[in-house]
C-alpha cells in the first residue's frame, strides 16, 4: 500500500474483505481498489505508471500476449513490469512440460479467448501433482499415477472425465494454469516475442529461485 500506488483486480473491495473472511484472513488489510474488471481487461485502467507489479497472475492469462501487451500500454516509457511467478518445477505443475512459444502464439490466435483451452483445464484437473516446494527440491514429486504398463490410474482417469464435463458444462471462467515456466523457459519465451515484436518490451531480465522456494521473478523493460 502506498499514495501512488493502484489497485486492479477482478473484485471490487468490497468482494476482496468477503473472500478474505472465506479463508479467515484479515479483511481489514484488503486495500481500495482502484480499477476493477470481472474479465480481468487491463483496457479498463486509464492512467500510465512507472511500473506494474503482478504475483502469480500471468500464468492464469488465457492469452499470454495480449495480456503482457495490455501491460505494457499503460507503462510510461521506460516503464517496467515486475513478475512474480511459480517454477513449474517446485509446484504442481511439476509433471506437466513448460510451455513453448508455438502454444503462446497459438493461443493469441484463438477465437475463444474468454475461457481457457480444454488442455488446459484436464492438465489442471487430472495431471497436476501436491504444491510442497520443499519436497520438490528434495525430489519427492508424489505419487506415481501410472501402472506397470505405462497406462493412467482409474484416479486420473476420473480426473479428466471430470474435468471435462466441467468444461462441456460450465458457461463461467474455469481458473487454471494455463502457463508453466522455469526462469530459463521464460526468458527465452519473453525474448522471442520481444524479437518478433509481439509485445511493447525491449529486454527481460529473469532471477533464478532460491532454495526451498517455489517462485521466481522476472522483469520486463518497456
Amino acid at each position: 500500500m502506498g499514495q501512488r500506488v493502484k489497485y486492479f483486480d477482478v473484485l471490487d473491495r468490497q468482494g476482496l474483505k468477503d473472500q478474505a473472511r472465506k479463508h479467515n484472513l484479515p479483511p481489514e488489510n484488503v486495500p481500495e481498489i482502484n480499477f476493477v474488471s470481472a474479465s480481468g481487461d487491463l483496457s479498463v485502467v486509464d492512467e500510465k505508471f512507472d511500473a506494474v507489479l503482478s504475483s502469480h497472475c500471468i500464468e492464469h492469462q488465457i492469452d499470454l500476449v495480449d495480456h503482457i501487451s495490455k501491460v505494457g500500454n499503460i507503462l510510461k516509457d521506460n516503464g517496467v513490469y515486475f513478475l512474480i511467478i511459480p517454477d513449474q518445477r517446485y509446484c504442481f505443475d511439476h509433471f506437466l512440460n513448460p510451455s513453448n512459444i508455438a502454444e503462446i502464439l497459438d493461443a493469441n490466435k484463438r477465437e475463444n479467448n474468454n475461457q481457457h483451452a480444454l488442455a488446459k483445464v484436464i492438465e489442471h484437473r487430472a495431471l497436476t501433482t501436491h504444491n510442497d516446494a520443499l519436497r520438490h527440491w528434495l525430489d519427492d514429486h508424489g505419487g506415481n499415477e501410472r501402472d506397470n504398463k505405462g497406462m493412467f490410474t482409474e484416479k486420473v482417469l476420473d480426473h479428466i472425465l471430470s474435468a471435462t464435463n466441467e468444461y462441456n458444462n460450465c458457461e463461467e471462467y474455469i481458473d487454471v494454469h494455463a502457463w508453466q515456466f522455469t526462469p530459463e523457459t521464460f526468458g527465452v519465451n519473453m525474448t522471442l516475442l520481444i524479437k518478433l515484436n509481439y509485445i511493447p518490451f525491449r529486454r527481460v531480465h529473469v532471477h533464478t529461485v532460491p532454495f526451498g522456494r517455489q517462485e521466481f521473478t522476472a522483469v520486463l523493460y518497456k
